[in-house]
């Protein structure tokens, strides 16, 4: 696993085992895995769109959005 991906991972389970309110992350952990999965789905649909009708920068962004979820 890349650097990058390893502090992700780090970084959402210290906000599960610890939760804030001013975090994102917590606030998905606590919408459960359906709204988890939407949001993969939504994602992996803008990298769709990105990929076909945008540019690079685009889709690096909303590969890393997919990523994250």
């Amino acid at each position: 696993m890349s650097e990058t991906m390893e502090a992700l991972s780090r970084v959402i389970a210290e906000r599960k085992a610890h939760p804030r309110d001013d975090s994102y992350t917590c606030r998905l952990l606590a919408q459960g895995d359906r709204r988890i999965l939407k949001k993969i789905g939504e994602e992996a649909s803008e990298v769709i769109v990105a990929a076909a009708l945008e540019d690079d920068q685009r889709l690096l962004s909303e590969t890393a959005d997919l990523l994250y979820h």
